[in-house]
């Protein structure tokens, strides 16, 4: 396992196996395995996260993403420990 700094102490990268976890505090916001990206039902807990989030999937805002979002481009509601 693997742990990656975001320049923000409560978000962190976790790298596990195939898995690569974001998360924000102690829940897991977004997960990347095998090409594809899930978020769960706390994507858009705060601003902050929200923020992070964008940064960490290399988007260009928030409205991007809720875009991206509404076209079904990510998988939706894993739960807080990145199960699908």
């Amino acid at each position: 396992m693997q742990v990656l700094k975001t320049g923000n102490a409560n978000h962190k990268v976790i790298i596990h196996g195939e898995k690569e976890f974001f998360t924000s505090y102690q829940s897991v916001i977004a997960v990347k395995y095998k090409g594809k990206i899930s978020l769960s039902e706390h994507w858009d807990y705060s601003r902050t996260t929200v923020k992070h989030l964008v940064n960490y999937l290399g988007l260009k805002d928030s409205k991007e993403l809720r875009k991206l979002i509404k076209e079904g481009k990510f998988l939706r509601n894993i739960n807080t420990k990145g199960e699908f």
